[in-house]
């Protein structure tokens, strides 16, 4: 299954751009085939194939209002809808402990099929000015309170984000620690961030996400994804050279072309393989 969000200690993006480079054997740094940029583009397309049958099962939680059921689930994009019900795949509450409950989706509205009415999940706001950072588990104040006024298991929000994050761990009155890394980032207004508890949390696919410092992938879904780069990346040389008589003959392009156009049916077929096991989890539509 899907990690729900990653962390890696190493810079992701440049370790999947060697990967590729490994396999085009382009790695000589006075004499490279391809630009950096343009060896990204192809793990990108490759990453979207990777989303289209294996999102990211993405995990966050969201507020309720008092007495209502009713979840404004807009902040939830972009959302692979073909997965789940219009791309939700599991809704838990209370979360602690996690209790799987039914739901319906409707528009941007998700309605809890509870038989009761709930709490509200915000409680106050915090003293002093929070500062998050996205793809960071780690939280810092300026003049706040953390050990006065928040304990693990709580959540906080930044005031112009819709997403909550669960406390792991209070460290002092100026640090604490996630339980998953922060999507919101900076600092927030002065005495703006919000507390609370009881929210719902909302397991949802979307999109993998690769960059410098952040990646959604496994390790297999990484491998996966250096080999559809280098198949992408194959044949967009052959294509690209034709028509130029290189030292391999006059028909060398062609031959990479081809070795590209096989290793991205490869890359397809394991793709295959992670459709079956997103299948067996979840109720997987195919998209028209």
């Amino acid at each position: 299954m899907t990690q729900l969000y990653t962390v890696h200690d190493r810079e992701w993006l440049p370790f999947l751009r060697n990967g590729v480079r490994q396999i085009l054997i382009d790695e000589n740094l006075n004499d490279l085939r391809f630009e950096d940029h343009q060896i990204e583009t192809f793990i990108q397309s490759a990453v979207v194939d990777l989303s289209r049958v294996s999102p990211w099962q993405r995990k966050s939680a969201l507020g309720l209002t008092a007495n209502v059921k009713e979840i404004d689930i807009s902040c939830l994009r972009p959302r692979m809808s073909s997965f789940g019900t219009v791309g939700i795949l599991q809704v838990f509450y209370p979360v602690s402990p996690e209790e799987e409950r039914a739901f319906e989706v409707w528009g941007d509205y998700l309605t809890l099929k509870i038989n009761y009415d709930p709490d509200a999940t915000e409680e106050g706001t915090l003293t002093g000015t929070v500062t998050f950072t996205k793809g960071s588990t780690a939280v810092s104040g300026s003049s706040t309170d953390f050990d006065g006024e928040l304990e693990a298991g709580d959540f906080i929000k930044k005031s112009t984000d819709d997403i909550w994050y669960e406390i792991a761990s209070v460290t002092s009155d100026t640090a604490l620690v996630l339980k998953y890394p922060s999507y919101s980032n900076g600092a927030d207004s002065v005495g703006a961030t919000c507390y609370g508890s009881k929210p719902v949390y909302v397991k949802w696919a979307c999109p993998h996400e690769v960059n410098t410092l952040i990646s959604t992938l496994d390790y297999d879904q990484s491998q996966l994804v250096i080999d559809g780069g280098a198949a992408y990346a194959m044949m967009a040389w052959g294509s690209a050279n034709a028509e130029t008589v290189s030292e391999g003959g006059k028909d060398a392009a062609s031959k990479v072309e081809q070795s590209g156009k096989d290793r991205l049916l490869l890359f397809l077929k394991k793709l295959d393989g992670q459709r079956r096991v997103m299948s067996r989890n979840y109720n997987l539509r195919e998209s028209a």
